[in-house]
């Protein structure tokens, strides 16, 4: 079985569902609502992975052709999850996504190769909003999150893969407005606990998109399903 054939087989069918808004950790309002508001940037990182030239989808297997389609076509579900968590929890002001649709722009406008910029942007920048969701949100979110983590736990690697085979790294320009997104989201973040601080989550971006691990975040791989005598049925996430 190939890299990519293998990442692949362990994709899983799910359904957007979002429940009633629940209480979030208090502290991580600004940055829960910063986070949604950078969904903008979900349907761009599909459209960039299919903007790879036939002459560059050449040189790479079918399985990793098949697997950049199946991960294009995922982000439409995770921008309509988030869209649904951004009405339930009204966390998003005008001025938030103002600023989001700001940084999206320059994302969309970067010069560099379009898969590189999905690349750094599922690897360092997704990889930080899912954790906040899931760290600091409702039971609604932890399970949006959850679910969105089990695509991108997929489309990271194939991504900086794919990126490798064609010969594609990331300037220091594009690691400058990775840096100054992960700014934009966490600015205010004051919530309890050693994630409740914006330098964890500066420091986890950059080590994750340099070293592909971060530490800081270690303890925000452990997840729990949610039983289901412990939430409302509309709360939880229906899979096929």
């Amino acid at each position: 079985m190939s890299f990519y054939s293998n990442l692949m087989s362990k994709k899983r069918l799910w359904s957007p569902t979002m429940g009633d808004k629940q209480p979030v950790m208090p502290g991580s309002e600004g940055a829960i609502g910063r986070c949604l508001a950078l969904r903008v940037l979900e349907i761009p990182v599909g459209n960039w992975v299919m903007e790879t030239g036939d002459k560059e989808l050449a040189k790479l297997e079918p399985d990793a052709i098949a697997l950049l389609q199946s991960n294009a076509e995922d982000e439409i579900k995770h921008d309509c999850l988030l869209e649904m968590a951004t009405d339930t929890y009204q966390l998003t002001t005008k001025e938030m996504q103002e600023e989001a649709d700001a940084i999206a722009a320059e994302w969309l406008q970067h010069p560099d190769h379009p898969i590189v910029k999905a690349f750094v942007l599922e690897n360092s920048i997704f990889f930080i909003i899912l954790p906040i969701l899931r760290r600091f949100g409702g039971q609604g979110l932890r399970n949006a999150a959850f679910d969105i983590s089990s695509d991108e736990s997929i489309h990271a690697p194939c991504n900086r893969k794919v990126a490798k085979e064609l010969g594609y790294s990331f300037s220091p320009s594009l690691d400058e407005l990775r840096d100054r997104t992960v700014r934009f989201l966490v600015r205010d973040l004051n919530a309890p606990g050693k994630l409740g601080r914006p330098q964890v989550w500066f420091d986890a971006s950059e080590n994750l998109l340099h070293k592909g691990f971060a530490p800081q975040l270690e303890e925000t791989k452990a997840y729990i399903m949610p039983a289901f005598f412990e939430s409302h049925a509309a709360d939880l996430p229906q899979y096929s």
